[in-house]
């Protein structure tokens, strides 16, 4: 399968997650789902647009190991508390 055609990373939708083409879901968000023991069959009822090929791609997408996501728990603590003092013990802002 070629998960180019399906997967797409674009900086302007959520953050440049990969994300399934045509859509604002997440690769992230749907091996989520796989990983609770949601059947294909429940995922799609939920999220119409996928498909069991779109699924697949992402559980593909996913065994390569990259990212699912381009930003780290740091970057968000600093967008949303700004830089910290941080040290085994404490964090300071």
């Amino acid at each position: 399968m070629d998960v180019n055609g399906i997967i797409v990373l674009n900086p302007d939708v959520l953050g440049g997650k990969p994300t399934i083409k045509g859509t604002r879901l997440s690769v992230e968000l749907v091996m989520g789902l796989v990983h609770a023991g949601f059947t294909n069959e429940a995922i799609i009822a939920s999220y119409p647009r996928l498909t069991n090929e779109s699924i697949r791609a992402c559980q593909e997408y996913a065994a390569t190991g990259k990212p699912l996501s381009l930003s780290t728990w740091a970057d968000f603590e600093e967008t949303v508390f700004g830089p910290a003092d941080c040290d085994a013990n404490r964090c300071s802002l």
